[in-house]
């Protein structure tokens, strides 16, 4: 059963980026993170859950505000917010981001992210590029088989 599930993944990834998130592996405190990066929210996340296991310093949100969203357990309450430095090979940014219970990532880098980096997405590859120290930086997004391998390593 693994290996039908692994090749109907194989066929969606000879498909293209047409129908994936962006997904890509960030470290934060040194440890391997779930970033993904949604042109289409307002507000850049950090997962709770990941806040609490890195010891992340939450403060309180100077406006609290509710979210639906992302939650299948209804309206949440964003309460805190925290400041996050997270690395993706040379690329390193420290972002303030709402703290937010929710399992799909750790981190989620919205419409503030993209406007601040002046990112452009290319939608067909699904890639990121801006410039960052006077460089230009292109992220590639992982692969089904990447995003298949890296979830079953954090079970």
């Amino acid at each position: 059963m693994v290996t039908k599930v692994l090749s109907v993944q194989l066929k969606e990834e000879e498909r293209g980026q047409r129908f994936n998130l962006f997904q890509i592996q960030a470290k934060v405190n040194n440890k391997l993170t779930k970033l993904i990066i949604k042109g289409g929210s307002c507000h850049n996340l950090a997962s709770k859950e990941m806040c609490e296991k890195l010891g992340l310093t939450m403060i309180k949100h100077p406006h609290p505000y509710h979210f639906q969203w992302f939650s299948d357990c209804g309206d949440v309450k964003v309460q805190y917010m925290v400041k996050v430095t997270f690395s993706i090979h040379d690329y390193t940014n420290t972002i303030e981001c709402d703290v937010v219970p929710m399992t799909v990532c750790h981190l989620l880098l919205g419409r503030p992210w993209q406007f601040d980096q002046r990112a452009m997405h290319d939608g067909y590859d699904n890639t990121y590029a801006f410039r960052w120290q006077g460089k230009g930086v292109k992220l590639l997004p992982m692969t089904p088989t990447q995003i298949i391998a890296a979830n079953i390593k954090r079970k």
